[in-house]
């Protein structure tokens, strides 16, 4: 593809965004709902969650569109946040409209005292490969390795001969789980495409990597985990790597759905709560078809089988932070249609 047919195409993943029509589904998303109610709290969960409103983030500054085609931004939503020496970064999804297709990946800091600031080098992630021309949708970052590693979605349309051989249609938006990696935070380098075509079928989502509180990466068994919720043909996978760049997979169910958990749709976030715990937070929805957040317990000497579950949870698709002695993350679902906000969420750390 040229320089031109890129742009084209661009354009017209532009015009359909500005087009889209948000159902019903993604308009009565409310955080409150999802992080505040738990029914009970068990020891083991994190959470409930309150609004600390001193953290607010208002974006007033449209983000650059290198790709000279007029993009703008009217909502921002399913960051990633990393705490480093009580500065936070806040890498978000800046989307036309909210769910929309033809987002990009910008970044704000705050400091106390001075508020948030923009980072100079947004965007830091565009579209700029063939197999992200739809969109670029929500970072997952997380460090390793003494630098960073950020995890996103790239939307595409299939060429006849890939849409034949995963019987997908050439006007069906495909979804890559892509790796970008940085020294700095502010500057990146795409690694490409995560999870192989036969595995993802098309379509993954969701590369959940358990982090602790510092935005750590933590291996378990010498490995870093990679937990595959949505795609993938309806089954879920497990990713194994040593590096974080180079992963293998295998088929793994290790989230079954128990009690009144009808459908499991996606797995948010993987929380590193002790030296042999995690907690896998994730959505679903129950058998009356009412959406919930729901939190499950691992043991790390026993990864893949659930131990205990209950209902709420924060549904942080970039995982949670330690910030000032609590449980942060940020969202953005609650934001008004006319403004561009990310509101954060804490908890006190349980003993």
């Amino acid at each position: 593809m040229n320089d031109v047919e890129f742009r084209n195409k661009l354009v017209a993943a532009y015009d359909i965004a500005k087009k889209q029509v948000i159902g019903d589904t993604f308009k009565k998303l409310r955080m409150e709902f999802f992080c505040k109610n738990y029914f009970p709290d068990p020891e083991w969960s994190v959470g409930p969650f309150e609004t600390d409103e001193s953290l607010t983030y208002t974006k007033t500054e449209q983000i650059p569109d290198p790709t000279g085609i007029g993009w703008r931004s009217g909502f921002i939503f399913n960051p990633s946040l990393l705490v480093e020496n009580d500065t936070l970064y806040l890498f978000y999804r800046a989307a036309v409209k909210k769910e929309s297709l033809c987002s990009r990946i910008g970044l704000a800091v705050y400091n106390e005292g001075e508020g948030w600031k923009d980072c100079g080098c947004n965007p830091l992630i565009y579209p700029t490969e063939d197999d992200e021309i739809l969109t670029i949708d929500d970072p997952k970052v997380y460090r390793a390795n003494g630098k960073y590693s950020m995890f996103y979605n790239g939307g595409y349309y299939p060429d006849r001969d890939t849409a034949e051989k995963y019987g997908k249609k050439t006007d069906e938006v495909c979804v890559n789980v892509k790796l970008a990696v940085s020294e700095d935070k502010l500057h990146w380098e795409k690694k490409g495409v995560v999870v192989p075509l036969e595995i993802s079928r098309l379509w993954a989502k969701g590369a959940v990597i358990p982090r602790d509180g510092e935005g750590n990466a933590v291996k378990i068994n010498g490995e870093y985990y990679m937990f595959l919720s949505e795609g993938c043909g309806g089954r879920q996978y497990v990713g194994f790597s040593k590096d974080m760049e180079n992963w293998t997979f295998r088929q793994i169910d290790y989230l079954l759905p128990t009690g009144n958990v009808n459908i499991i749709h996606e797995v948010a976030c993987c929380i590193v709560t002790g030296a042999d715990k995690f907690v896998l937070d994730y959505f679903y929805s129950d058998k009356e078809g009412a959406y919930h957040a729901g939190q499950a317990l691992y043991s790390i000497s026993d990864p893949f089988r659930q131990t205990d579950t209950h209902v709420g949870g924060s549904l942080a698709w970039g995982g949670l932070s330690v910030y000032k002695g609590k449980w942060i993350f940020p969202q953005g679902w609650n934001s008004p249609d006319d403004k561009e906000e990310m509101y954060f969420y804490t908890c006190p750390l349980k003993k």
